[in-house]
C-alpha cells in the first residue's frame, strides 16, 4: 500500500481498487474501476489526484470526497504521476508519457519512445536562466 502524510490527512491506496482517506472527521472510501496506484493532494486547491491501473487519473474533492474529474487518455494501467502547479505529468503501462493541465483535463501531449512501461517521472520546471546553465554544464559550454 502507498500512502502519504498531508497535514491532518492520511491518503493510502492499494489493492482493494480505493483510497482511503482518514482524517479526524472523516473517513471516506473513493473508487477506481481497478487498483490504485499513486496519490498526490494539491493543498492550494483542495484535490486529491490519483492514478490507476483502469486507464485513468481522477480528481477529488478533499472535504465531499466526490470525483470531480476523470482524466482518460492512455491506453494502459497509469502507473506514476509528478504534479507541479496546473502540470501533471503522467507514465503508463501503454509506454507513454503524458502532459496535462489537470484543472482543463485537457492532454497537451503524449510523449512517445519508450519501449515498455513508464514506471517513474518527475516534472522539473526549468527557467530560461537555469536551462542555460543545465546545457553549459552538459557541454561545457562558456
Amino acid at each position: 500500500m502507498l500512502s502519504s502524510i498531508y497535514w491532518d490527512i492520511l491518503i493510502g491506496c492499494g489493492e482493494s481498487n480505493s483510497i482511503r482517506r482518514y482524517s479526524y472527521i472523516l473517513h471516506t472510501p473513493l473508487s477506481h474501476l481497478m487498483t490504485t496506484t499513486l496519490t498526490h493532494t494539491h493543498t492550494h486547491t483542495q484535490k486529491i489526484l490519483s492514478c490507476s491501473y483502469d486507464t485513468t487519473v481522477r480528481i477529488w474533492d478533499r472535504q465531499s470526497g466526490e470525483c470531480i474529474r476523470i482524466l482518460s487518455g492512455h491506453e494502459g494501467s497509469v502507473n506514476v504521476m509528478s504534479l507541479h502547479n496546473n502540470i501533471l505529468v503522467t507514465g503508463s503501462g501503454d509506454n507513454t508519457v503524458g502532459v496535462w493541465d489537470w484543472t482543463t483535463g485537457r492532454l497537451k501531449r503524449r510523449l512517445r519512445g519508450h519501449t515498455d512501461e513508464v514506471v517513474q517521472v518527475c516534472y522539473i520546471p526549468l527557467s530560461l536562466s537555469s536551462l542555460f546553465s543545465l546545457l553549459s554544464s552538459l557541454f561545457s559550454l562558456s
